[in-house]
């Protein structure tokens, strides 16, 4: 596991190499038990649906930009709470 090598390196006492080999442990478990492997290459895997909507997406914000800047603009008012949904 790359993310393991990398965190041991970077203790410099055998205390912290101590600590991080057993988050590195506990880790190791925890992205096993929730299938990250399966589920970023499930998520990275081609997806010609998704293709297509990202495509259209772009083409509509490339011809007509104007809804989207509505949309940014309310969703950013939202999120500060200036505008209620």
């Amino acid at each position: 596991m790359l993310l393991a090598s990398s965190g041991d390196m970077a203790q410099e006492t055998s205390t912290e190499r101590d600590a991080a080999r057993d988050v590195m442990k506990q880790i190791g478990g925890l992205s096993q038990s929730l299938g990250v492997t399966s589920l970023v290459a499930k998520l990275a895997a081609a997806d010609k649906g998704r293709d297509e909507v990202i495509g259209r997406v772009k083409q509509l914000m490339q011809t007509d930009p104007e809804p989207w800047r509505d949309l940014r603009i309310r969703r950013t008012a939202r999120h500060e709470g200036r505008v209620s949904r």
